[in-house]
């Protein structure tokens, strides 16, 4: 742990608590004592859960790693057998976290973004609904909607897809100019104990503005012409990646390690796991419509609208758009495998009215 603290300070130049570090170590180490006398009879306090999270994201297992030149730094202590496994697809994982940006709202204080996205289509993203509410002008905390009923996008939204530690740039950044889909809420009564109505697509669509001079990202698959099935992808256990930007405020986890890395969030960065629940995994009762899978990446807010991408195949399928997580690791995102077509949908329609 201390390696990559100390890696965190040497790559963005910014100072970790040190204080906070050293309360954390010290849960930590008693959390470890204290697993390894009980074993799975073990009751460990809020701040040893803290100490026992943090172990498991800087000791490979779950780590958070920067993107840094548009690829994972190999040299960051946490990689573990991670760096391998992603270097061999590593054209994959570029393409994905090139397509991977930031939801920008300069009203947003102290971060001035609401959350990921990516791109879908040759001018298209993908976020969450969630995330595009935060970014719609409001009246009395509802959201404002134009005389069809779309939602009225605050001034200065835009995506950046750089926003990587290093120098900083700007030729990666375009306005958001119209809203083409946004997903519809559920029935409140699948409203779960978690605040989370599984029955909402919790999904929209934004069209990107172009930049003179400037290349917008190529989409990402969410589809595949050859090779195997989406369904096999998407199955448990299968490895996955989430690249987005984590770091939000209101972040979903009450993890103290969020604490020490207060001072870079924001930046994009990649987060290896597994899927836990497949595609109609869940209870019926929660998941009506059977389309949500399950991961253990390590996300805080700010991941709203990240890509889920298959890890072990080419790098780059997407799979999923991750919408929730909570802190003891299981998030939940909408699977590609059920939601695609429908955004193939919207893509082709929009495109035979131009």
């Amino acid at each position: 742990m201390q390696a990559e603290l100390a890696y965190v300070e040497q790559i963005t130049g910014r100072s970790v608590d040190r204080d906070a570090a050293g309360r954390l170590i010290e849960q930590a180490e008693s959390a470890l004592a204290r697993v390894e006398n009980d074993g799975e009879d073990a009751v460990l306090s809020r701040g040893q859960v803290s100490g026992f999270e943090a172990v498991i994201k800087t000791d490979g297992s779950r780590p958070v790693l920067f993107v840094v030149d548009g690829f994972i730094d190999l040299k960051q202590p946490s990689v573990g057998e991670f760096g391998a496994r992603l270097s061999i697809h590593k054209p994959g994982v570029q393409a994905v976290c090139a397509a991977v940006g930031r939801v920008d709202d300069p009203g947003a204080r102290p971060l001035g973004y609401q959350g990921t996205c990516f791109m879908v289509g040759h001018d298209v993203v993908v976020t969450n609904r969630h995330v595009l509410h935060a970014v719609s002008r409001k009246r009395d905390g509802v959201v404002v909607r134009d005389e069809h009923g779309v939602p009225v996008l605050k001034d200065g939204i835009a995506i950046d897809f750089h926003q990587e530690v290093g120098p900083a740039r700007t030729d990666r950044r375009f306005p958001v100019t119209r809203v083409l889909f946004e997903g519809a809420a559920g029935n409140p009564r699948f409203l779960n104990d978690d605040k989370l109505n599984f029955d909402t697509l919790d999904m929209a669509l934004l069209q990107l503005g172009s930049t003179a001079g400037q290349r917008m990202p190529e989409p990402l698959l969410f589809k595949l012409p050859a090779g195997p099935p989406l369904d096999a992808l998407s199955s448990q256990g299968q490895g996955v990646h989430l690249v987005g930007f984590p770091g939000n405020a209101q972040s979903t986890t009450p993890d103290l390690f969020s604490k020490l890395f207060a001072g870079v969030k924001g930046f994009k960065r990649l987060a290896p796991g597994e899927i836990l629940e497949s595609p109609g995994g869940l209870p019926a009762g929660s998941d009506p419509r059977r389309w949500i899978l399950t991961h253990d990446c390590s996300t805080l807010g700010g991941n709203s609208g990240s890509a889920v991408v298959n890890l072990d195949f080419d790098g780059r399928t997407t799979l999923g758009l991750h919408f929730a997580g909570y802190h003891e690791r299981r998030n939940w995102a909408h699977a590609f495998l059920a939601i695609g077509p429908q955004v193939d949908e919207i893509l082709t329609g929009r495109s035979q009215s131009q």
